[in-house]
This record gives structure tokens, sequence and C-alpha cells, in this order.
């Protein structure tokens, strides 16, 4: 499962993120992997990581390539 956020400073990203531990063991059972993908520096992703208990990967695109490429942008 792949999520694109806008941003640690967006409420509705963080509620959306920390909600998703809620389901997160349901997915894995199903095969399915949390990914996410933020404009947010790393050492950002890492304190929000820790704050927020989260088990599932946050992944840095500071240039919004990826989500460029996937049209999200």
């Amino acid at each position: 499962m792949l999520i694109f956020y806008r941003g640690s400073w967006c409420p509705y990203c963080n509620a959306h993120l920390s909600d998703l531990v809620t389901v997160e063991e349901e997915l894995r059972s199903l095969g399915y992997r949390i990914v996410a993908i933020s404009p947010d520096r790393p050492e950002e992703l890492n304190r929000m990581t820790t704050a927020d208990h989260l088990n599932y990967r946050l992944f840095s695109d500071p240039q919004a390539e990826g989500m460029k490429k996937f049209g999200v942008a």
C-alpha cells in the first residue's frame, strides 16, 4: 500500500498515518506492506515515526520526484 502525504505539518495526514496503525497487522496478514512518501526531510520522518510509534516505512522525497512520476504532485 503506497501512500503519499503532504508532510508532518498536515494534521489530516498525521491522523491518517496514525490510524493506519490500527489496520497494519491485518494488511500484513493479507500480504500488504504500508509505505508512505513525503516531502519531509529524513530527520522529520524519523521524529514522526518515533513519536507516533509507526511500524511502517516512511520515505523522504524532498524534491517530489516520486510524487511527480506518480502524477500526484
